[in-house]
């Protein structure tokens, strides 16, 4: 799987969406290799320039979790995803 894919997976909207609320927004960690090595990634991890805070804001509509608010981790609910 392409990183071009992975935009138009759910977790490219999330991207998408911190970066149009004027926030930093990169997929990291094992997604990325999994990309580049054509893999299908099933763990997608974004991190963004926006404090947990913000980024709950910015997802005020959709359910949001604190996974690990005290390391900055917000997992953002979309459907069932």
């Amino acid at each position: 799987m392409s990183l071009e894919k992975l935009m138009g997976r759910t977790e490219g909207q999330v991207l998408r969406a911190l970066q149009e609320a004027g926030y930093e927004g990169y997929f990291v960690g094992g997604c990325v290799r999994d990309a580049i090595m054509g893999r299908e990634c099933n763990d997608i991890d974004i991190t963004t320039s926006a404090m947990p805070e913000e980024t709950k804001a910015v997802f005020s509509q959709l359910h949001t979790i604190d996974t690990g608010i005290k390391h900055g981790t917000v997992t953002v609910m979309m459907g069932r995803e």
